[in-house]
């Protein structure tokens, strides 16, 4: 794992910008609640008060193979097609810690991996790091950012042994329908790949019809499919290091649980118990239907933003997911037609004039590739009143002199 370089995107969401950052809407976590929080909204304050009673809890380290968190899990995978026992699902810390026993557990040096571009950075890195050799399916936004399968099948090679997905899709927006989800399991199938989806964002989707998990697909005559998650996202639990990796394969679960065994061993037994009541039947709904209000509130000032500014911003709607990818243009050259700015220098001018920052798509999601130049991810699901002022000073940016002078 030496060969991994400096994380950009955590660099730049989480670094002090000399004291700059006013509002931030560069990150992509749920917004954060406090235990008083998750009491209140809570259809039984009592019983939650009572679960998240610590007092009497001995922090030692139990290691079980089932416990609440994983049966609340496995009934968020059941469908008509696949049953998910809690057995089924290995806990870590957060989707890092899940994301890297996939990775670690399943590749080997001289494997080749697809993956979809652009994406979460370390879902391709650490496969890199893995000593595995890397293709990339670009993602395009004239398609809306959807993959087109025979593109994909045109990169598999003999040697190749997994494809990376992610859904929702992080940096986009963009969400793979159930439909599709069948074509890559079957395309899957054909070539006995293993399908990996980071589904951190799921079930946080803004369309009427929710697209299934890549888990609802497995079947006893292919089950080599693996995906993760986490309570960052969807439910704004960052701060408890809960996440997950889910398959049917017990021949993917056993090397997955060999390495968990050398790199973590266990998760804590308080972030346990919080995770517990986030996911049970108290609580859930609630926190799902609080931050797809405000996801929806915050697009609703988004997409005016487009409106107004037409012809200098451009941004497919995202459907699910708490980010969108907003390209920003201007009219430059002896024609006058209209480039991509400089996402970087924009990402700077707007923090240094303004106080709001978002993440430049080529530093964070490239690494420095041209088509993503002018792109910046942007959280649609921050508290409104700050998203609002984002947008306000935005357009505060667009109209200034400064931005006039951006390549």
């Amino acid at each position: 794992m030496n060969q991994l370089g400096d994380f950009e995107l955590a660099k730049w969401g989480h670094g002090d910008h000399n004291g700059l950052v006013k509002i931030s809407a560069a990150g992509s976590q749920g917004p954060a609640m406090s235990l008083n929080d998750l009491k209140a909204i809570s259809t039984d304050p009592e019983a939650t008060s009572a679960a998240l009673n610590f007092d009497d809890m001995k922090l030692t380290a139990a290691h079980t193979t089932t416990d609440a968190v994983t049966h609340h899990l496995a009934s968020f995978y059941d469908s008509t097609k696949v049953f998910v026992q809690p057995s089924d699902i290995l806990l870590a810390h957060g989707t890092t810690g899940a994301n890297s026993i996939v990775l670690q557990g399943l590749l080997s040096p001289g494997d080749h991996v697809i993956s979809t571009f652009p994406t979460y950075a370390p879902l391709f890195s650490l496969a890199k790091a893995c000593g595995a050799t890397l293709s990339f399916l670009r993602l395009r936004d004239e398609n809306n950012w959807t993959i087109d399968i025979p593109e994909l099948e045109a990169l598999i090679k003999p040697e190749t042994k997994m494809l990376i997905l992610n859904n929702p899709h992080n940096p986009t927006g963009s969400t793979i329908s159930t439909s599709t989800q069948a074509a890559l399991v079957a395309l899957a199938a054909k070539h006995d790949l293993i399908l990996f989806c980071d589904e951190i964002f799921r079930p946080l989707f803004h369309i009427a019809e929710h697209p299934s998990s890549f888990l609802e697909h497995a079947s006893k005559s292919y089950d080599r499919i693996v995906v993760t998650g986490s309570l960052s996202k969807a439910w704004g639990f960052a701060g408890v290091r809960i996440g997950w990796a889910a398959t049917t394969s017990p021949a993917l679960r056993e090397k997955m649980r060999r390495v968990r065994e050398w790199i973590l061993q266990e998760v804590g037994e308080v972030d346990k118990r919080i995770a517990g009541e986030v996911l049970g039947p108290r609580c859930c709904s609630a926190i799902l239907a609080k931050n797809l209000e405000i996801a929806r509130e915050n697009w609703g000032l988004l997409r005016e933003f487009l409106r107004v500014w037409e012809g200098s911003v451009r941004c497919v709607v995202p459907t699910g997911g708490s980010t969108a990818f907003v390209r920003f243009l201007r009219k430059g050259g002896e024609g006058g037609e209209v480039r991509p700015v400089d996402d970087l220098l924009f990402c700077q001018g707007l923090l240094e004039e303004t106080g709001v920052l978002v993440s430049p798509g080529r530093l964070c999601f490239g690494p420095d590739e041209e088509e993503l130049k002018g792109y910046v991810r942007m959280h649609i699901c921050i508290p409104p009143d700050n998203f609002r002022r984002a947008i306000e000073g935005l357009e505060r940016f667009l109209k200034s002199d400064r931005f006039a002078k951006i390549q």
